[in-house]
């Protein structure tokens, strides 16, 4: 593989390092620069050199992050979390960045767009005639007799904020705002399911994935095959014009599967889809390097894995 000088963002939670352990099998011989807002943290286990940044949403992020990368010589840069994603096309960055020839592994501005507000996901799922999950801006919710449904952050991330709302009751007058949704709540907790998609934008690889949940992250899932999901969120990803690597949260419902949520990121599960052969990380690295974009072998049906603890010991 290329020596490449590589930025990871957000190296103290499980996605960021995982991208790292991923990119230490793959780049031997490259520098890690991993960053994030929480110095106490483990990934100078598996990054050659770690830096403490500002959050996305300071005046100083912006800045602070040119002059690492200019500093450090970075070739590519990957923005794990979604708020550093919206930033990085809200603060025009990625355009920056390309022109100073520093490649960014991010997906396009429309898929941004689209999935990091649940209130555009549903309608852009309603609009293309796909199923999706009865939403509505908590402003215009009425009282309806559809209980239970689940109040969430318009733009929030994973599980934050999110509660079940019982009866009309449990809505606060305080939340009835723009900036928060109410959805339908899928049925069958033991039929959601993480699906990663990968394009070089003519040919689509999906994987499907029956997960548990354990503190709002998967930590044990099953590979399965399924015709119904892999045409359900490959015509998504044909309709996104998808290049690269999305992840789709679904459930399986009596109406078929059906989207609730789209990370614009690589998730949690990344280094689990690698251990399986879905290199979506190694496959986009390629796709945004302009190289041969490696096979894939699909792993079998009913192959399981299970998130365990390890221990590591950073010497001062």
């Amino acid at each position: 593989m290329k020596a490449l000088r590589i930025l990871v963002t957000g190296v103290a939670s499980d996605i960021g390092f995982g991208i790292g352990k991923i990119l230490r099998d793959n780049y031997p011989n490259s520098f890690l620069l991993g960053v994030d807002i929480d110095s106490n943290n483990h990934s100078l286990v598996v990054f050659d050199h770690f830096k403490k940044i500002d959050r996305a949403d300071s005046d100083s992020y912006k800045k602070s992050l040119i002059d690492l990368v200019k500093s450090m010589k970075i070739d590519i840069i990957i923005p794990t979390s979604e708020d550093e994603i919206n930033v990085f096309w809200k603060k025009k960055l990625v355009n920056f960045f390309e022109k100073i020839n520093v490649d960014v592994l991010i997906l396009s501005h429309k898929i941004v767009d689209i999935s990091l507000d649940k209130f555009k996901t549903h309608e852009f799922l309603k609009n293309n005639e796909l199923e999706y999950p009865n939403t509505y801006l908590a402003s215009n919710f009425k009282n309806q007799d559809c209980f239970p449904m689940i109040f969430k952050l318009r733009s929030g991330q994973g599980s934050k904020g999110l509660r079940i709302l019982y009866s009309f009751s449990d809505l606060k007058a305080s939340e009835m705002n723009d900036t928060n949704i109410i959805q339908e709540l899928l049925s069958d907790n033991d039929n959601e399911y993480t699906c990663c998609v990968f394009s070089d934008g003519k040919t689509y690889r999906s994987i499907n994935i029956k997960r548990k949940l354990k503190g709002g992250t998967t930590y044990s899932g099953e590979v399965v095959e399924s015709e119904r999901i892999d045409s359900y969120i490959v015509k998504i990803s044909k309709l996104l014009k998808l290049k690269g690597s999305i992840n789709i949260q679904l459930r399986v419902t009596n109406r078929g599967p059906v989207l609730f949520e789209i990370n614009p990121r690589f998730s949690s599960t990344v280094g689990f889809r690698d251990k399986l052969g879905f290199k979506d990380l190694l496959w986009s690295m390629q796709l945004k390097l302009e190289e041969k974009v490696e096979k894939y072998t699909k792993p079998k049906k009913g192959t399981k894995f299970f998130r365990g603890v390890e221990e590591y010991i950073i010497k001062e």
